[in-house]
């Protein structure tokens, strides 16, 4: 993901047709209900599982292994159809450093049991400065579990291995077969811009605005003149979305200009959607024995914190 890259981008339109350089349809396999191990990459999921802007071409969702662990009938999946259009309004974050920033970006992505999902993603992104992150989301559908998932064969077999105060006959059952499995994706495209702010310029902006808040279409020009042009701030960042990317140097000209938002819902189809929301839901549910869902629960916790802090 590139944060900040373009300083001197200005509040032009470029002269190009707006166009997206990564029109590629996000194919879901049967991913929901598939079991993971959240441990095998923490920290790196960036890398493996689609959920910034990429530049490879496939439809792949994880590239992780993943296991078929339920019975068929004790659970299935269902799709729930979103607007199919950009929000009326701009999600708009400060962000007092980069956690924040990525805490934000990744603010519909969730896991039990993870405290900061984030971290489950950016092990390997850090840059020092304080931000705010601004969004325009369009939600397709919603791909979702429902049921009462029980575990099959080997898996349920393993169940029976987990002795509670062993917690090694725990870490090889989410070796084998997984700690979360995914319960829910949301599939739609997600524009955003990054601007890098001094301490200075950030510590004006909050005496503004909020942590996070939503911006009508009435009020983001006075947003953008008092806080976000470019002579009030450090850095602009380029235009991203997570379906690809755009020819435009800010992000605030789709809502001004009636045709590049017809254009700009155009060209984000279902051919070019992505990943924007994601809930990894914990295996604990699917285990029979109260005791050794509870001791299950403590050592996939443990090792949820201490990756937490390692990766911090």
């Amino acid at each position: 993901m590139i944060l900040v890259d373009n300083p001197n981008a200005i509040s032009v339109r470029e002269t190009s047709p707006l166009v997206s350089k990564n029109n590629r349809k996000l194919q879901i396999p049967q991913a929901t209900g598939e079991a993971l191990d959240l441990f095998y990459r923490y920290g790196f999921f960036s890398l493996s599982v689609r959920v910034v802007p990429r530049d490879d071409p496939g439809g792949w969702l994880v590239r992780e292994p993943t296991n078929s662990v339920f019975t068929p009938e004790s659970l299935i999946t269902t799709q729930d159809p979103g607007s199919g259009n950009f929000e009326p309004f701009y999600q708009v974050y400060l962000c007092d450093d980069t956690n924040e920033l990525m805490e934000a970006y990744f603010r519909d992505f969730k896991a039990d049991g993870v405290a900061q999902p984030y971290k489950l993603y950016t092990g390997s992104w850090r840059k020092q400065s304080s931000f705010i992150l601004v969004k325009l989301t369009k939600l397709n559908r919603i791909v979702k579990t429902a049921g009462d998932p029980h575990l099959k064969g080997a898996a349920l077999n393993s169940i029976s291995n987990i002795v509670p105060g062993k917690k090694d006959s725990v870490l090889s059952f989410i070796n084998d077969f997984g700690s979360h499995y995914i319960k829910e994706i949301l599939i739609g495209d997600v524009i955003y811009q990054v601007f890098a702010l001094s301490k200075d310029q950030f510590a004006n902006a909050k005496t503004s605005l909020k942590p996070y808040q939503r911006i009508k279409s009435g009020e983001f020009n006075a947003l953008y003149e008092n806080i976000l042009a470019p002579w009030n701030i450090r850095e602009t960042g380029t235009i991203q979305a997570a379906s690809g990317d755009f020819s435009l140097t800010n992000i605030f000209e789709f809502k001004n200009d009636p045709t590049l938002m017809r254009e700009l819902e155009d060209i984000s189809t279902k051919e070019s959607e992505a990943v924007i929301g994601l809930h990894f839901a914990s295996l604990r549910s699917a285990i029979p024995s109260t005791s050794t869902q509870d001791y299950f629960d403590e050592v996939v916790d443990t090792q949820m914190a201490l990756w937490e802090i390692n990766i911090s």
